[in-house]
């Protein structure tokens, strides 16, 4: 039930990030996509924060390239908001890439070229 509801807050929180395509802002209103990924950002820092007794490990990494200290990652701490302007580290993944077995025959056309 509750993690249910998490899952909504995550798809819903993905689907405004690709509604709002802050990658095109950026060319022509930074100041909006500047807006757009800070609210991505503070859905993603609350949704790690609730998450954190389901997936410790993973939520403590986004925490982390969110910047948010150890003593502001409790429950009590999740209508703290990103702090404006804070300096982020260096993007990197929280999860290992699924790499798919590849299918024989693969990448030729129906002729088999």
């Amino acid at each position: 039930a509750a993690i249910d509801l998490l899952r909504e807050r995550l798809s819903a929180t993905n689907q405004y990030f690709a509604d709002q395509q802050p990658w095109a802002l950026r060319k022509t209103n930074p100041e909006r996509a500047d807006t757009v990924l800070y609210y991505t950002a503070e859905s993603i820092r609350r949704l790690a924060i609730m998450l954190q007794w389901v997936i410790p490990a993973s939520c403590g990494k986004m925490l982390d390239l969110l910047a948010q200290p150890k003593e502001r990652r409790g429950f009590n701490n999740i209508d703290d908001m990103i702090e404006p302007g804070i300096s982020l580290p260096k993007p990197s993944a929280i999860f290992p890439r699924l790499e798919l077995p590849s299918t024989k025959g693969e990448g030729k056309n129906s002729a088999g070229r």
